[in-house]
């Protein structure tokens, strides 16, 4: 999926998520609400995109997890069912379409993880 990429630079325990927030244009939105939700626990972690769009969450509860971006003028961005594992950072770049945030743009991964992140072990399924 586009705009989604894992890293290896993760920290242990929790996961990391970072990205830039961008409109259409390419332009970064400063001062957007991002907030990450576990989809198993409901518990919500919510910060602001910096002056360059930046956004960046550490020590996430590993799984499943919903993420939305509201911005004044623009339309809510959610993507869901993203997988967000353990001791990795996970970069998602938003792209917000202009609009009122009443209106919303959703995006659902499928029953597969949005991310798929690689490590130096090899597993087999058995």
């Amino acid at each position: 999926m586009p705009g989604v990429v894992p890293s290896l630079n993760g920290r242990p325990g929790g996961a990391s998520l970072e990205g830039i927030v961008k409109d259409q244009s390419g332009a970064v939105v400063p001062k957007a609400t991002v907030t990450v939700r576990n989809e198993a626990t409901g518990a919500p972690q919510t910060t602001q995109s910096d002056v360059s769009g930046h956004y960046q969450f550490f020590n996430v509860q590993p799984g499943n997890s919903a993420l939305s971006v509201q911005s004044l003028g623009f339309q809510t961005y959610v993507l869901s069912n993203i997988y967000l594992g353990a001791g990795r950072v996970n970069t998602i770049q938003p792209t917000l379409k202009v609009g009122t945030s009443a209106e919303a743009v959703e995006v659902t991964a499928g029953a597969q993880p949005v991310l798929e992140t690689t490590s130096n072990s090899i597993s087999r399924a058995v």
